[in-house]
């Protein structure tokens, strides 16, 4: 795990798992009442032409602002994993 996410985030729930990774609920250290979704995408075992598309992604959302797209804070690598950091996105239903 990245020296910077663990000086940053706090790690709260998994909130899922694929073939690629995981999304997880944190919140930063500095303002524990805001929370974001990182999404770690394991790299140690995948070949260059899959890191570099993960990497690729993760320029790619850092220009894309769609009202429908969750939106991209930052994204940082480390050993093992490559780390994407969304806003996180909560809908809240009326009965």
């Amino acid at each position: 795990m990245s020296a910077y996410y663990l000086s940053k985030y706090e790690k709260l729930q998994l909130l899922g798992t694929g073939s690629y990774g995981s999304a997880v609920l944190v919140r930063p250290k500095a303002n524990k009442s805001k929370r974001f979704v990182i999404k770690e995408i394991w790299i140690k075992e995948k070949n260059q032409e899959e890191i570099e598309s993960a990497r690729q992604e993760a320029a790619l959302l850092e220009q894309m602002s769609h009202r429908n797209v969750v939106s991209y804070i930052e994204s940082f690598f480390g050993g093992e994993y490559d780390y994407i950091l969304f806003h996180v996105f909560t809908i809240k239903f009326y009965i």
